[in-house]
């Protein structure tokens, strides 16, 4: 979770929206997929109050992470590094020197914090290892871009075919690129049609349990399936944009 949208770390998990909880399974699936038989060093870049990255160290036990978020205080940063210690290290700034040492980056959500997106990738595909791997969301849909956007201060939402580009011009090789969460596309088209703000979806579950816990599986299955639509050349528009990319062998 974006530490705008929430003030405190540690949220339980059962407090959490359906569509957090889902993403947060795709994109473990999504990491266990890629570099689940491996180990190194993870720079988790932009990792929120890490709830993610809990699930990552638990269920990547051979890999030590690097997080990096400019929100962090101290609490945080001690609650994420004790959640594993000796190998999560919480930083409020990159510390670009790491780079050589690092064998995966993920950033979840970050791109469309950055003004300049294109420099700040090119800056890491300068610094990391040859083969080391990049996992990268964004929020879909440029003609989606309202309020909610501007309240979470993105600069942007990115569409397939213009992440993909920004991607390869800063040196990255992108193994894939599609999106997820399709059916709450034309939701939030709606939403924009009608004038409305659109809600947050990190702020904590939806009521009654039961409904969030539904649509918790619902969406996860959704998304994990939309890799077949993709795998035969069909991108369909979703909310989220996921990317897959390797610093270049060749």
């Amino acid at each position: 979770m974006d530490l705008n949208e929430q003030g405190r770390t540690g949220t339980p998990v059962q407090t959490r929206h359906f569509w957090e909880l889902a993403r947060a399974d795709f994109l473990m699936r999504l990491l266990r997929r890629r570099i689940g038989g491996g180990e190194g060093t993870l720079l988790d870049f932009g990792c929120g109050d890490g709830y993610l990255l809990r699930r990552m160290a638990a269920e990547l036990p051979r890999w030590r992470f690097r997080a990096v978020d400019a929100a962090f205080d101290a609490g945080t940063m001690r609650e994420l590094e004790t959640a594993a210690p000796g190998r999560i290290r919480a930083e409020r700034a990159l510390d670009a020197a790491i780079l050589p040492e690092v064998s995966c980056v993920t950033l979840f959500d970050v791109l469309e914090h950055l003004e300049d997106d294109a420099g700040f990738l090119k800056m890491l595909a300068g610094g990391l290892p040859r083969g080391a791997v990049l996992l990268i969301t964004v929020p879909a849909g440029s003609r989606l871009y309202g309020e909610h956007d501007r309240r979470l201060r993105h600069f942007r939402r990115y569409d397939r075919a213009d992440l993909a580009a920004v991607l390869e011009r800063s040196g990255l090789e992108v193994l894939e690129c599609r999106s997820f969460f399709c059916s709450l596309y034309p939701v939030r088209l709606l939403e924009l049609m009608r004038g409305s703000a659109g809600g947050g979806i990190g702020g904590g579950a939806i009521s009654p349990g039961w409904l969030n816990a539904l649509l918790h599986r619902l969406f996860y299955c959704e998304a994990v399936l939309e890799g077949v639509p993709a795998a035969c050349g069909l991108h369909l528009p979703g909310l989220s944009l996921e990317a897959v990319c390797r610093i270049s062998v060749s």
